[in-house]
């Protein structure tokens, strides 16, 4: 038994085999059915307490790596101040399983990325790439997926949806593939969480690449890679998608040729969005972009949406109208909104579009400022990571910062959990670049 970190090595492989297996099979899930995601990382954390377990590791001696840094202890007290917003939430009870849920989500990715940076240095290289080519094997099965689901009419999505329903579910929404008339796989309304998920995934598999059998492949395919997710953003129809991965790669370009820039830009920018928030809400609407053909139906309604909560949240702007409130907040849009040739829509307001607006919404100022200091000192921890990787962090950093503003909301399991999971890949990549240097993971934490 070799010791480390209090911990034992253990050359019994059943959890072991598991647990890369459920990397794959999590990194598969995403780019069929990202709904899914949050269950199986659920899964996850729980067979990676089982391993700990059996290596004698205590939990608790994880702790130091969380608490270590200003940014995560940010980090930790937005999350306590989401739940106490529960006090002046308008569905107490329902805030506070979904807070719950969320938490689990993000503190078991943390958690797992952890234990595996540990466990890696355990292993012998042969069992370290049953790990870290987990990934790339994932997704070369996901192509395989979506060619086979195309030739055969969306048979094999059809399929899983009837014998295995909640792989598409997720935590949060019900769909029911199986009426007839609703489309599934690539023609599915929810194929733009399918690219949003890729690329999160993306700066993860391009670095995993490198350490293929054909390492003088690697920059190749992860370039085809990018190629084929450009392909798929522009088939999902999502805007917000196809910007994430274009800023990711303008980013990472930047930071091969200074990652310290690229940070202190993040950086900067983060802070415009997050401070900036509720006046850049009010913009697209002073311009009357809202009523221009030349823009997409979903921006002109999210236009709308903008102004609308911006205004709202100037009504409370010190504690916000509570965490997951919005989607039970009882005002209709200031005026209705056509969709096409459907009739005028009348529903609630089930998420701002915006992710920063969300948190000055549902948190207000306090639950902004500390938002900003987390995301600010974080942002910064990428500087700790070995130089070859600070870029793909950069990319992937990029790409976060884009995913929680114009697309979805900022509570949403599967948008969290594909996040989550992105970033567990790429620190579990990170392994292979600064095998000699203290854990990268550690570090970011």
């Amino acid at each position: 038994m070799v010791e480390h970190q209090g911990a034992r090595a253990t050359t019994w492989p059943p959890l072991e085999t598991i647990q890369s297996s459920l990397i794959g099979i999590i990194a598969f899930s995403a780019a069929i059915a990202p709904l899914g995601v949050p269950t199986l990382l659920a899964l996850l954390v729980v067979v990676t307490l089982a391993q700990d377990r059996a290596e004698g590791q205590r939990l608790h001696s994880y702790l130091p790596t969380l608490t270590s840094n200003a940014g995560s202890l940010y980090a930790i007290m937005f999350m306590f101040f989401a739940f106490l917003s529960c006090a002046w939430a308008l569905r107490p009870g329902y805030t506070f399983v979904s807070l719950s849920q969320n938490a689990f989500v993000g503190l078991g990715s943390w958690y797992v990325a952890m234990a595996l940076d540990r466990r890696l240095r355990l292993l012998g290289r042969g069992r370290q790439t049953r790990f870290t080519r987990a990934l790339p094997l994932a997704f070369v099965f996901a192509a395989l997926y979506f060619l086979l689901d195309a030739l055969t009419g969306d048979s094999i999505t059809l399929f899983f949806a009837r014998k295995a329903p909640w792989i598409f579910d997720g935590f949060e929404n019900v769909i029911r593939y199986t009426r007839s008339g609703v489309p599934v796989g690539l023609a599915s309304d929810y194929f733009n969480r399918i690219a949003a998920a890729l690329v999160m995934m993306l700066p993860g598999l391009a670095a995993a690449f490198l350490f293929w059998p054909w390492p003088r492949w690697g920059r190749w395919l992860g370039s085809a890679a990018f190629v084929v997710l450009v392909l798929v953003c522009e088939k999902s129809g999502s805007a917000t998608a196809l910007l994430a991965l274009v800023a990711g790669a303008v980013l990472f370009i930047f930071a091969l040729y200074s990652a310290h820039w690229a940070r202190r830009l993040l950086q900067v920018g983060f802070l415009i969005l997050i401070v900036g928030a509720v006046p850049l809400a009010m913009v697209p609407r002073a311009l009357k972009l809202d009523e221009s053909a030349l823009l997409p139906f979903s921006f002109r309604e999210r236009v709308i949406i903008w102004d609308d909560l911006a205004s709202l949240s100037l009504n409370s702007p010190i504690l916000g109208i509570g965490a997951k409130s919005i989607k039970f907040w009882p005002a209709l849009p200031s005026h209705k909104v056509v969709r096409k040739s459907e009739k005028p829509e009348t529903r609630k307001y089930w998420h701002p579009h915006n992710g920063y607006l969300q948190v000055w919404l549902e948190l207000g100022a306090i639950g902004a400022a500390l938002f900003a200091l987390a995301g600010t000192l974080l942002l910064g921890r990428i500087g700790h990571l070995g130089t070859r990787m600070q870029p793909y962090a950069i990319a992937l950093a990029a790409g976060t910062l884009v995913m929680i503003g114009p697309g979805w909301g900022l509570w949403q399991p599967w948008l969290i959990g594909s996040i989550g999971f992105g970033w567990l890949a790429l620190l579990m990549v990170s392994f292979e670049f600064e095998q000699s240097q203290q854990p990268d993971a550690a570090k970011l934490a």
